[in-house]
């Protein structure tokens, strides 16, 4: 007769845990480091040059009558031969530009224009700037359905990576509190010890907000 399988312990399962949580961070660790560079790319220009350039300013004339939209409009649509007006950002401040979205058959651009000369300030092809360039990267890794694959699988595993890490840290602590907070114990000990306490209490509050990101998406 053969013999029944024996149970695994405490310590066999702690360390499959600790497999799972290792190689899930493994692989996703560096597409948490992509998305979290280019979200902060993407936090840095739309509050500085703006997501379309809408943050360019203007001089602000003694008479601050703005020029009438038509007149924008028509100025804007003069840059792109056989063009239609496709969409309109009024400015975002008293110095700053009027946008304009353009679209011929071939070409689509953004006009930014001065809403009181109705001067062309600047125009460039639609989502060719630095925020579009992040914004792409962090939706799909400018490789499209095999990017969106690898995103949800880098998030699958960061939910398997933070709920394994919580299994692991509660059985070191066996208290939510000493989860969150180190205790004097823990940091005298050697170096060792102590960068796995820091490691664990900074993940385990982290791993909160990581958690809410990954699931909603």
């Amino acid at each position: 007769m053969n013999e029944p399988m024996p149970k695994p312990t405490n310590n066999q399962r702690y360390f499959t845990v600790w497999r799972w949580h290792f190689y899930a961070g493994i692989f996703a660790a560096p597409f948490l480091i992509v998305l979290a560079i280019t979200a902060l790319g993407m936090l840095f220009m739309s509050n500085t040059a703006g997501r379309d350039d809408d943050r360019l300013t203007v001089a602000i004339p003694e008479l601050t009558s703005p020029a009438p939209v038509s007149i924008q409009a028509k100025n804007a649509l003069s840059t792109l031969p056989n063009s239609t007006l496709v969409k309109y950002i009024a400015p975002r401040d008293t110095d700053t530009v009027a946008l304009f979205q353009i679209k011929s058959d071939e070409h689509s651009n953004m006009v930014a224009v001065n809403p009181y000369t109705a001067d062309i300030v600047q125009s460039t092809p639609s989502n060719s700037g630095l925020y579009s360039t992040f914004n792409d990267i962090h939706s799909d890794l400018l490789v499209g359905k095999v990017g969106d694959y690898l995103l949800e699988t880098a998030a699958s595993l960061t939910i398997l990576m933070i709920l394994s890490g919580w299994y692991l840290w509660w059985q070191k602590r066996k208290s939510v509190k000493a989860m969150l907070i180190p205790n004097d114990t823990a940091t005298n000990k050697k170096k060792r010890s102590f960068m796995r306490t820091i490691h664990a209490t900074l993940g385990s509050w982290v791993s909160i907000l990581l958690l809410f990101f990954c699931i909603s998406g």
